[in-house]
C-alpha cells in the first residue's frame, strides 16, 4: 500500500506542473488525474491509513475501457511521460486478469510507457500470475510485442525477459542459444540475462556451459555477465570454474569481475582465494584501508570489500559452524572488510561475532570483539551520514 500511495502522490505532483497548457485539456489521462488533485485536497484532514485506502478505491475504479482509451489517445510527450506511473498504480490498486494484460500487451494501438508500466508491475507481481495458464498467455503477449512492435531494442529485451520468467517455451530456449553464438556482443549478453531469469529447468545448465563458452572466446562483457549471473543462480556449483578464471586473469577488468563473482556465489572455498587476493600475509593487516589515496591501490581494496562483502553469508555460517578453520578464515575476511567499510547486514555480522569471540580462542576472540566494535563504529557513521541528507531515510 506504501508503494501504491508513493506512485500516486508522484502522479499528483504531475497534475501541477507548468508544462500542462490549454491543448492538454480534452484527454482521458487529463481529467483522471484532475479528479485525483481534487480528491487529495479533500483528504487533506484524513488520517494516513484512510487516504491511503481511498486512493486504492480511487484508482480501483478506474475502468479497463477507461484504461484502454487513456493508452490510446493522443497527448503531448509531457503528458505520455507519465503514463508508465499511471498504469503501474492502476494495476497495484486492482490487478487485472492475466487475459486482460495479455489484451492490453496485444493491442498496437497502446502506447509503449503503457506496456512498460504492465511490464514492471508484473516484475514486482509474479507470483499473482504464476499458475501454467495465466504464464503462458502473458508470455506469449510479451515475446509477439517483442517481435513485432518495432520498439527500441531495451523495451524488446525487457518484455523477452518478461517472456521468460513466465515460460519455459523451445521457442525460448532455441533464442538464448542464438543470441549465445551470434555475433552481436549486445545479444551475447541478452543471452545470460534470460538464462538467467528463464524458469526453463535446462536453462540453469545452460548457463553453466555459457560461462565456459565465453570464458573460451575470451573477455568481454558478455563473460563478465555470465560470470555474475551464473554466480547468482548457481551458486557455489560454479565455484570451479570462477576459481580458475580468476587465476588465469588476463586483465585487472576480468580479474575483479571473477573476483566479485566468487562473492556472489557464496561457496565455502572462495573464502581462501579471497583471503589469500589481499596479499597481506606477510605485510600485515592495513588499518583504514578506505584512506588510501593511491587509486589502483585504492581500487583494488574497494573490489576486496565489495567481494567480502557479497560473501557476508557465508561467512556468518562459518563463525557460527563447527569448522575451525572456515572460522578463521571469515574472521580474517570480516576483520579486513571492515577497515574499508561497512557490512552489507551489520546485525548478523555483529551478532555472529559476538557469539564466536564467547566461544573461540583468546586470540581469536579479541579480535572478533575489536571487528564488531569496528562494524558497529561504521553502522553509526553511516547513519550519521543519512541523517545529513535533505530528505533522511
Amino acid at each position: 500500500m506504501r508503494r501504491l500511495w508513493c506512485l500516486a502522490l508522484v502522479l499528483a505532483a504531475l497534475v501541477q506542473g507548468p508544462a500542462w497548457g490549454q491543448e492538454t485539456q480534452g484527454t482521458e489521462l487529463e481529467r483522471v488525474l484532475r479528479a485525483w488533485s481534487d480528491s487529495l485536497k479533500a483528504w487533506q484532514a484524513l488520517p494516513d491509513s484512510l487516504r491511503r485506502e481511498k486512493a486504492k478505491q480511487f484508482l480501483a475504479g478506474i475502468s479497463l475501457e477507461r484504461i484502454r482509451k487513456i493508452c490510446q489517445e493522443e497527448m503531448p510527450a509531457e503528458l505520455e511521460r507519465t503514463l508508465k506511473g499511471f498504469m503501474k498504480a492502476r494495476l497495484e490498486a486492482a490487478p487485472l486478469s492475466a487475459l486482460d494484460l495479455a489484451a492490453l500487451l496485444s493491442d498496437v494501438e497502446v502506447k509503449a510507457p503503457c506496456h512498460q508500466g504492465i511490464v514492471l508491475f508484473l516484475s514486482h507481481n509474479r507470483e499473482r500470475y504464476d499458475t501454467p495458464e495465466n504464464a503462458e498467455v502473458l508470455a506469449r503477449a510479451m515475446l509477439d510485442l517483442a517481435d513485432e512492435s518495432g520498439y527500441p531494442e531495451g523495451i524488446r529485451h525487457q518484455l523477452e525477459m518478461g517472456a521468460a520468467y513466465f515460460s519455459s517455451s523451445d521457442l525460448l530456449y532455441r533464442r538464448m542459444l542464438a543470441y549465445r553464438d551470434s555475433g552481436d556482443a549486445r545479444q551475447q549478453v541478452w543471452a545470460v540475462d534470460l538464462m538467467w531469469e528463464s524458469r526453463d529447468p535446462r536453462a540453469r545448465k545452460l548457463l553453466r556451459e555459457t560461462l565456459e563458452i565465453y570464458w573460451r572466446r575470451g573477455p568481454s562483457k558478455a563473460l563478465y555477465r555470465a560470470m555474475t549471473k551464473a554466480a547468482e543462480r548457481l551458486g557455489p556449483e560454479v565455484f570451479p570454474t570462477l576459481a580458475a578464471i580468476f587465476r588465469e586473469a588476463p586483465d585487472p577488468d576480468t580479474w575483479r569481475a571473477a573476483l566479485e563473482a566468487l562473492g556472489r556465489c557464496r561457496a565455502p572455498r572462495a573464502m581462501g582465494i579471497i583471503l589469500a587476493a589481499y596479499g597481506d600475509s606477510a605485510t600485515g593487516i592495513r588499518d583504514r584501508t578506505d584512506e588510501i589515496v593511491d587509486r589502483a591501490e585504492y581500487s583494488r581494496y574497494y573490489h576486496l570489500w565489495l567481494a567480502t562483502r557479497l560473501l557476508e553469508p557465508t561467512l556468518v555460517e562459518a563463525l557460527e559452524g563447527e569448522d575451525a578453520e572456515l572460522a578463521r578464515q571469515a574472521l580474517e575476511l570480516l576483520d579486513r572488510e571492515s577497515r574499508f567499510g561497512a557490512a552489507a547486514n551489520p546485525d548478523a555480522v555483529i551478532g555472529a561475532l559476538q557469539s564466536f569471540a564467547n566461544k573461540a580462542p583468546r586470540d581469536l576472540s579479541w579480535r572478533a570483539v575489536e571487528t564488531a566494535g569496528r562494524f558497529e563504529r561504521r553502522r553509526q557513521e553511516v547513519e550519521a551520514r543519512r541523517q545529513e541528507l535533505p530528505f533522511p531515510r
